[in-house]
């Protein structure tokens, strides 16, 4: 089994490694739950910007977490954040982004569950929140193969 405590720190490395990091990165099914949001150490900085983050979901009376997502903001993005807030614990999440003089961008991050009737359950939430934006982009993992 893979510890869980290392996968902060080899996101962190990978974000470092790159020439060309992004401006916002989406994370799903990292597996890490109450306690490792605990401690802000834990936490993937990047590039001194935000680290927001779907803890896992529990797993039986197991210390085990499944799913979990995340969104990580550089700095040059952070300042512009409005909103951001969780839909269904570990699954699904949103930021909502407004650059001055622009229309609002709101960023949905998914890990679906792989079961239909599971996933169906899932957009069902996403769709009755009401949330506010001139533009939407929906990213992630959906679990979804298109027969």
């Amino acid at each position: 089994m893979k510890s869980n405590k290392a996968k902060p720190k080899q996101i962190k490395a990978w974000l470092g490694s790159l020439a060309n990091p992004p401006q916002i990165v989406l994370i799903q099914e990292h597996h890490l739950g109450e306690l490792d949001m605990r401690n802000p150490a834990r936490g993937v900085e990047f590039l001194q910007g935000e680290a927001l983050w779907n803890e896992g979901i529990p797993v039986g009376r197991s210390q085990r977490t499944r799913a979990g997502t995340a969104i990580l903001v550089n700095k040059s993005i952070a300042p512009y954040i409005v909103e951001h807030g969780i839909l269904e614990a570990g699954r699904a999440q949103f930021i909502s982004l407004q650059p001055p003089g622009e229309g609002t961008l709101t960023i949905i991050n998914v890990y679906a569950p792989t079961l239909s009737t599971d996933r169906t359950q899932l957009w069902r939430k996403v769709e009755q929140v009401n949330l506010t934006g001139d533009h939407y982009i929906l990213g992630g993992d959906l679990n979804y193969q298109e027969p």
